[in-house]
């Protein structure tokens, strides 16, 4: 933030200086702002917004008119801006921030671009570079490894537009490479490649061969040597106290015993969300490491989400839109049903279902739910029949949605038996099909079945946010039209992500204290 904010200052004030000799005192220097406020960059682009800001305030130039533009980080975006600048009479524009959203600006002749991107090779000539040029970067970098006496550099180079850059980056600052190697950004393909460059498994098992030959061995101190070798392998080996993570990395038995010292090292394990059947909680309990997650933070976005599987479902939403933009009107094929007078089967009662039941019962829906650890009266006080069994709930219910853990015995819970119990009416004597979802975990649902209900006509609609098999591609529900679904997005809002953060802040800050987690699951 403080370099945009140096860079900006003094582009400004340059141009504010040049401009004032050929302006008139009323007239306004206008200079454009292009930068990413839409996509997957946006973040970077208000916190340019906010760099400009401070940038004019501390100038204290009233004639300066900064007039923002969204490049979505795309060429033919940030060419849509560049006119609409251009028309507005902008002769300056800083921007835009990155080299891929260049590529047609020299088709604007009367504007001067200052980008920020580091590329200074093959440019088109009303763009001027601002950020720090490659000659700098690899000036620096051949300093550092002179004053360090490194011995041996090791030189990643991105597959994309900086390859050629870098490349000759390397050859004109004549740093001395021990070896160069090409690299996918993409990260799991970038892993594989280091692992693949440092022969990282090869020299892991020879080290894990030599640990073994030496517990077996008589040698003296051979404790100390173990220790020292074990310290070489670093997968895992990191000083941690506590670790935060989210549903797709996995704290297994080994990634655990890994992370441990002795007594000392890993003793806190933190879930950003609420299923934690991507840890053994059993192993980090053996080994005093407590486990928490953050149920109350995203209770609300995943209610909310559920509610609007549950009607979009009802409704046929999913299917009139894909119908509408394909130029079908079907109004007569698509009516609905309503969830007035309809039982809904809450599969796991806990926080997230107790909310979903609450909306749904003041849309006149009934209430049943099978959850073994919650009691009758709490059921009872929130108008919701509770089952000791889950076939019972499956045969009451035209509807259902899960709402628990994955676990050797929830998983396949929903199957091709327990569709068949569905009854396809409501207690108002209305058919209305049967209806699944599930915004709680993949793998409760056998997805198989239910394509197989969904052909069958047995269940009338099926809605997923969680899948078995996640990223899900290629997933054969996708082309049934009674499907609809979303990538496990359940959690997935503002306010939830920043309740996440706060909570689990929380929970780290009471257990460094000494303090037991509020929600602590061991």
């Amino acid at each position: 933030m403080s370099k945009f904010i140096k860079i900006i200052f003094f582009v400004i004030l340059n141009f504010s200086l040049l401009f004032s000799f050929s302006t008139k005192a009323s007239e306004k220097i206008k200079i454009g702002l292009m930068v990413p406020l839409t996509g997957s960059n946006k973040d970077l682009g208000q916190s340019i917004i906010k760099a400009v800001r401070l940038a004019v305030k501390d100038i204290n130039n009233d004639l300066l008119e900064i007039i923002p533009k969204d490049t979505a980080s795309k060429a033919s975006k940030s060419l849509k801006s560049a006119f609409e600048l251009k028309q507005m009479g902008v002769k300056i524009v800083i921007g835009p921030v990155f080299y891929e959203s260049i590529s047609y600006l020299d088709e604007i002749k009367d504007i001067t671009f200052l980008s920020l991107t580091n590329k200074t090779l093959d440019l088109p000539k009303n763009v001027i570079s601002a950020g720090i040029n490659s000659t700098s970067q690899f000036n620096t970098i051949k300093k550092f490894i002179e004053t360090n006496n490194i011995k041996r550099t090791i030189f990643l180079t991105p597959i994309q537009n900086y390859e050629f850059e870098v490349k000759k980056g390397i050859k004109e600052s004549r740093i001395k490479i021990f070896k160069d190697y090409d690299y996918s950004t993409e990260p799991t393909k970038l892993t594989k490649q280091i692992e693949e460059i440092t022969n990282y498994q090869i020299r892991k098992q020879n080290l894990e061969d030599e640990i073994l030959r030496l517990k077996k061995s008589n040698q003296p101190n051979k404790e100390k040597k173990i220790k020292k070798i074990d310290e070489k392998i670093t997968l895992g080996k990191l000083d941690f106290d506590a670790v935060v993570i989210r549903s797709a990395t996995k704290m297994t038995e080994e990634v655990i015993l890994a992370s441990r010292n002795g007594n000392k090292g890993l003793s806190f394990i933190g879930r950003a969300g609420v299923g934690v059947d991507n840890i053994d909680i059993q192993i980090a309990t053996e080994n005093n490491i407590t486990v928490c997650n953050t149920p109350r933070a995203s209770t609300r976005s995943v209610v909310e989400m559920t509610i609007a599987h549950l009607l979009a479902s009802c409704r046929n939403i999913a299917i009139a839109d894909r119908k509408l933009r394909n130029g079908v009107w079907a109004k007569k094929e698509l009516v609905g049903s309503e969830l007035s007078g309809k039982s809904l089967g809450l599969i796991g009662y806990g926080r997230i279902a107790q909310g979903v039941g609450a909306a749904a019962r003041a849309l006149g829906m009934e209430l049943h739910a099978y959850d073994p650890y919650v009691t009758d009266e709490v059921a009872r006080k929130q108008g919701c029949v509770l089952y000791k069994d889950v076939d019972s709930v499956f045969m009451m219910c035209t509807h259902i949605s899960i709402h628990c853990n994955l676990t050797e015995e929830t998983y396949h819970l929903a199957n091709t038996s327990r569709i068949n119990l569905m009854p396809g009416r409501g207690s108002d004597g209305i058919e209305c099909g049967n209806h699944l979802i599930n915004c709680a975990r993949g793998g409760i649902i056998d997805e198989n079945a239910a394509l197989e209900g969904l052909e069958s006509g047995q269940l009338s609609s099926v809605a997923l946010d969680v899948f078995e098999i996640e990223p899900a591609i290629n997933n054969p529900l996708f082309k049934h039209e009674n499907f609809h679904g979303t990538p496990h997005i359940g959690a997935a809002t503002k306010e939830a992500q920043e309740r996440i953060g706060i909570e689990m802040a929380g929970l780290i800050i009471e257990h460094l204290e000494g303090k037991k987690p509020s929600t602590a699951l061991n």
